[in-house]
């Protein structure tokens, strides 16, 4: 029936909640919906040409432009929800937002998902096949008309929904709204802090990045800024050494020293560089060529505050174009001596390994408070979290910002796995199937992949395999070693790959045969961006890992193992981050709920990464492994996704030593937590009630894809996709066991 108050193209609504008459929900065309062409969303897209008045929002090429802002080249913006729409169809869990311009709608929350409804319009119309979606959507799209307000109103929304709330913008977008509120509105700092749930540091430090990057436009470098250089400018300004080395005045919000911030936005940037040629091979005099900058990671930003104090890092950046060779400059003398001290470990080492074998127990454990105590040097040095077999530093993403993680996985040969395909992938991806069917080897599969050719995680996943807490001798990690390797996939909207050969013979002849074990060569792609490594495995020796192009990763990874706790380095990090984000007191309340309601904390109290627990009535603290198998697994995997954002978690057998009445609150928790860290969780299990727990609601269903391990005809091994509405639905009508796929 129609209503009077609507035009023809809408719909009353069933509803008749005071929420929804609140709310005014009703239905309308999709052709009747237009897009917000001043989304705050493409700020720092080229391509945005500044506010559109109401009156020039619904012009065609306006709505055109909006669209292709919004789709992103070839749909890249909106993969994940095209996937979600052509599989699962419409879910009608929040309505379309959207604001009454005369006769029109402009949408104001939910243009993404406008956008994408109009591309598979489009599709429609032309014959093509939209999956799981249901035509009729086009002609009764669910719309929520909100109240008629003033534009500061509707900014402040726009920042709870993307700044404080769950579908974050990217960090200079948050910026520029702030930014409005204050200058175009006059709004106090306290004032917007306060509507927008934002912490003070955090506006003061989003706004005065802003600026800096507004002197960086201004300067000679200003067109060769993008969105992915504001955190960069973000590092300078939390770092102490920085801001006084360009001047900063946070009243004034500007840099006021002149020749160091040309300096810095030089070493941000590409530069050119004249040389002299001879005039008999060219006709000119002189050749120009483009230098890369200096300065592209976070993590290089935090290495220079450490040394610009010295007075000759500048000269040395400008002259050399790499801070690799100021850092090794700088500070000449220190640099001796620790030289010298290294020399003295190194013919200390050498005498007590040429005297091994007239050890006795009481050398053994000198020994061991000597490794703690070097290791312990690495830790204050800020080059190590905790105890670790392999020094290197932490290897960056090719991406700071990441918009999606795993689309697909190939396994084309790992192990028993030959052409095993993950298509589809989900925010949680439950692995499932009969015994040795390989579910261990496939979480292995992608924990590889994420992190490319770096040798720590092959040996990090051989660990895990040997069930001990430190690096096993060489001689079990050489037999645990995997043959030749290849795994590829989509991640971030690119093509990914990695493959490596293992080798009984070195191809360096400098290589000391003596000590020499297995090579291990590893090959990444990621995009059209390639790097390698060399591993050779040395007897009684630290392997010795040779990096040849970028030291990449994918995303942060982390691997949870029943068998064997995280590397202490990796509990460290996520301590760190799940204090400092705020999520370990929720995980502490959920483990008062479900394991020991006495629980006052849990705290690192050691660099080898052991908690002790404090209870109430409790004059000393426990061990945490005083408590039960389930208690610390459960802590530990909580925790452990304030340390990967934005990146993959893998947990293997999710259901060990955790009580099966804990699984669907547990399901929840680690749902809610993927979310708040945008986390893709893979999870393999032996159990039906794991598989029940994540599909015993519709917010989890949601969430969950199930893939079935079976045997082909063949003898291998393939994956069955399932998605979690549809897992839901067999289990109920035929009691369907994705276990048991045959």
């Amino acid at each position: 029936m129609t209503s009077s108050a609507e035009p023809p193209e809408a719909y009353d609504s069933p509803e008749t909640t005071d929420e929804a008459k609140a709310r005014r929900r009703f239905y309308l065309k999709l052709s009747s919906l237009y897009l917000d062409p001043n989304n705050y969303r493409f700020i720092d897209s080229e391509h945005y040409k500044g506010t559109v008045p109401d009156e020039d929002s619904m012009r065609s090429d306006v709505q055109i432009r909006t669209r292709q802002l919004l789709l992103g080249e070839k749909q890249s913006h909106v993969e994940d929800l095209l996937a979600s729409l052509q599989q699962n169809g419409w879910l009608d869990m929040e309505p379309i937002q959207v604001r009454q311009v005369g006769s029109r709608y402009l949408v104001v929350e939910g243009n993404r998902r406008v956008a994408t409804l109009k591309y598979l319009f489009d599709r429609h119309q032309n014959g093509t096949p939209i999956g799981a979606l249901d035509p009729a959507i086009f002609d009764k799209v669910p719309v929520a008309r909100v109240a008629e307000t003033d534009p500061l109103h509707h900014l402040v929304v726009m920042g709870l929904n993307h700044i404080s709330g769950k579908r974050s913008w990217p960090a200079i977008n948050q910026a520029h709204l702030m930014r409005e509120l204050r200058a175009k509105y006059g709004k106090s700092p306290d004032e917007i802090c306060k509507a927008l749930a934002l912490s003070k540091r955090e506006f003061n430090l989003s706004i005065r990045t802003l600026a800096l990057v507004d002197q960086y436009k201004k300067s000679d470098y200003g067109e060769q800024f993008s969105s992915e250089k504001f955190n960069l400018f973000r590092e300078v300004l939390k770092a102490r050494e920085l801001r006084s080395w360009i001047g900063w005045d946070d009243d004034r919000e500007e840099a006021t020293n002149r020749p160091n911030l040309e300096r810095l936005f030089s070493w941000f940037s590409k530069d050119v560089s004249t040389e002299e040629t001879d005039p008999e091979d060219q006709g000119d005099r002189s050749a120009s060529r483009t230098l890369d900058p200096v300065i592209t990671t976070g993590t290089q930003v935090r290495e220079l505050e450490r040394i610009i104090r010295d007075p000759e890092t500048a000269q040395i950046i400008d002259a050399t174009r790499s801070l690799q060779s100021a850092s090794l400059s700088s500070g000449v003398l220190a640099r001796n001596e620790v030289d010298m001290a290294l020399q003295r470990i190194e013919q200390s080492t050498r005498l007590l390994f040429a005297k091994s074998t007239t050890l006795g127990r009481e050398d053994g454990a000198e020994i061991e408070v000597a490794v703690d105590r070097l290791s312990g040097v690495l830790i204050a040095a800020g080059r190590r979290r905790g105890a670790a077999a392999l020094s290197q530093a932490s290897w960056t993403p090719y991406n700071e910002l990441r918009e999606s993680q795993f689309h697909e996985i190939v396994i084309e040969g790992y192990r028993g796995l030959k052409d095993v395909k993950l298509p589809d992938l989900g925010r949680v991806n439950l692995i499932a199937g009969i015994n040795n069917a390989g579910k261990t080897s496939l979480l292995e599969s992608v924990f590889l992949l994420s992190r490319q050719s770096d040798s720590r995680a092959l040996l990090e996943v051989l660990r895990l395999r040997a069930h001990t807490e430190g690096q096993p001798e060489t001689k079990v990690v050489s037999a645990l070693l995997p043959a030749d390797a290849s795994i590829r996939g989509s991640f971030d909207g690119r093509e990914t790959a990695l493959c490596w050969k293992v080798a009984g013979e070195p191809d360096d002849e400098e290589t000391d045969r003596a000590t020499f074990e297995r090579q291990v060569k590893m090959e990444a792609r990621y995009g059209d961006r390639q790097q390698s490594s060399t591993t050779i495995l040395r007897t009684a020796l630290t392997p010795q890992i040779r990096i040849q192009g970028e030291a990449r990763v994918l995303g942060p990874a982390e691997f949870s193992s029943p068998f064997s706790l995280a590397e202490p380095a990796s509990l460290l990090a996520a301590n760190e981050a799940s204090s400092r984000t705020g999520v370990k007191a929720e995980i502490l309340e959920f483990v008062r709920g479900r394991f020991a309601p006495s629980i006052e904390s849990i705290e690192l109290v050691d660099t080898l990464s052991r908690f002790h627990v404090r209870e109430r009535g409790r004059s000393e603290a426990e061990d945490l492994s005083s408590y039960g198998e389930g208690m610390q697994r459960v802590f530990h995997i909580a925790m452990l996704f304030a340390s990967v954002p934005g990146g993959v978690l893998l947990i293997d057998e999710f259901e060990n030593a955790i009580h099966p009445g804990a699984f669907v609150p547990f399901a929840n928790l680690l749902q809610a937590l993927a979310a708040r860290f945008k986390v893709q969780v893979f999870l393999s299990t032996h159990s039906a009630e794991v598989v029940d727990a994540w599909t015993s609601s519709e917010s989890l269903r949601a969430d969950v894809i199930g893939y079935g391990l079976r045997r082909k005809g063949s003898g291998g091994i393939e994956a069955v996709r399932f998605d979690g509405e549809r897992l839901h639905a067999l289990k109920e009508a035929i009691g369907f066991d994705l276990r048991g796929l045959s």
